[in-house]
């Protein structure tokens, strides 16, 4: 009798043994994972916490709010937010069960958006002309202290903005500002309101001056005889 308690009491202490590495190991497959890792400032994101079963919420300074980590799946938390507008490397913090998981991720400018702008040497009150393909952003009003008014663009089809405007008449090296709506670093483009033209003609041959005779001519006196 006693025998058969010590190998049921050895056996039950096995399979706890074989229980607990597992569990153990499932608590380390937990992970928090933030998507993409190198969002663009003021992107949206996905945050999951892949092999937890109970909402919880992540945060982080690189949010502008934290993220609500609901089930999407079976064994999976997860939810989405936007991060800051200021470029840096961040890390995420969620917690499961009681403990506590972090992601690290990097928030990077936006990209510069390209334009065009021409011509870059005018003549005073002379014409500007910007543009930009649609597919950069959506751009704002051009502005610079060498317009008479801002390049306003609108769309060009298939796929253009495009604008222009007139310079003032003061000469002079003055820089347009371009700007996206979503936020993007503005780009710059300096130009140059030429002088006006001072050439003048050449003088004319000046003309030989005009001389007149001093007294009467003599035509001999007359007399009778």
């Amino acid at each position: 009798m006693g025998g058969t308690r010590r190998s049921i009491a050895l056996l039950t202490a096995l399979g706890l043994l074989a229980v607990v590495p597992v569990t153990a190991q499932a608590q380390t497959d937990l992970k928090l994972v933030v998507a993409p890792f190198s969002p663009t400032a003021g992107a949206g994101v996905m945050v999951s916490l892949d092999g937890c079963k109970t909402p919880t919420v992540a945060t982080s300074p690189g949010f502008q709010a934290p993220a609500k980590l609901e089930r999407r799946g079976e064994n999976a938390m997860n939810g989405f937010t936007n991060v800051v507008e200021k470029a840096g490397d961040y890390v995420a913090t969620a917690e499961c069960d009681g403990k506590s998981y972090t992601a690290q991720f990097s928030v990077v400018n936006r990209p510069q958006p390209s334009w065009g702008f021409g011509p870059l040497e005018v003549e005073p009150g002379g014409t500007v002309t910007a543009s930009t393909n649609k597919m950069t952003c959506l751009p704002e009003p051009v502005t610079s202290p060498g317009f008479t008014k801002p390049i306003y663009l609108s769309i060009v089809p298939p796929s253009t903005f495009q604008g222009s405007t007139t310079v003032i008449t003061t000469p002079g090296t003055y820089t347009a500002t371009f700007r996206c709506s979503n936020g993007a670093a503005p780009t710059t483009q300096q130009f140059t309101i030429k002088a006006p033209s001072t050439t003048t003609p050449p003088p004319g041959k000046p003309k030989p001056p005009i001389v007149k005779p001093k007294g009467a001519a003599n035509t001999g006196g007359g007399g009778t005889a």
